[in-house]
């Protein structure tokens, strides 16, 4: 977990350089702005999947009912689905208030919308990665995290590199939400693929 996390500040560090050189102290205000209205929804969203998916598992793996354990994550996973759905459709459907009300920006409304259709991913991967470390296999916790990380950073580059104009703050914020919903994208089928293997 320690290496894990020392990998994925690292890269986030080189990555916030990157956004930096690409969108300028104005642009990284206002990512930084629709970042915290995404922080508040992914919480929303997640509402302590993690944990409970890890005490669950770990309480029916541990008197040896296996049958419980994925009982328990069908069920988180169900809930993640419900939670995480009433929360996109929330950002995506009050976008523009929030940003004409709260941020007061109105170039912030597409990338909130983005940002919305990852919230879903978020919810799968936390239960996911709760599973993980119910099982004991922080490895595969981590992977997921760091393999988030790379898919973000290598969306935002081909967004920046396809389809951002310099000077273009609407499409630069987008650009880095587009990073955002790929890493949770490409995070989620990581993990998928490892829970059904295992």
């Amino acid at each position: 977990l320690l290496a894990g996390s020392f990998a994925m500040r690292t890269l986030g560090l080189g990555f916030g350089v990157y956004l930096s050189g690409k969108m300028g102290a104005e642009g990284m205000g206002l990512f930084q702005l629709v970042s915290t209205v995404y922080g508040l929804a992914s919480t929303f969203a997640t509402s302590g999947i993690y944990l409970t998916v890890t005490r669950l598992v770990a309480e029916e793996v541990a008197a040896g009912n296996y049958a419980g354990a994925d009982d328990a994550m069908r069920k988180c996973m169900r809930y993640g689905l419900i939670v995480s759905l009433i929360a996109a459709a929330a950002l995506y459907f009050l976008a523009e208030p929030i940003a004409a009300q709260l941020l007061e920006d109105l170039r912030t409304v597409l990338s909130l919308r983005i940002l919305a259709f990852a919230l879903p991913f978020m919810a799968f991967s936390s239960s996911l990665r709760g599973y993980f470390f119910a099982l004991r296999m922080a490895g595969k916790s981590s992977g997921g995290q760091i393999i988030e990380q790379i898919a973000h950073m290598a969306v935002s580059i081909a967004a920046f590199s396809l389809f951002v104009p310099a000077g273009n703050l609407t499409l630069a914020c987008a650009a880095a939400a587009l990073g955002c919903l790929g890493g949770e994208l490409i995070s989620f089928l990581f993990s998928l693929i490892l829970y059904l293997r295992d």
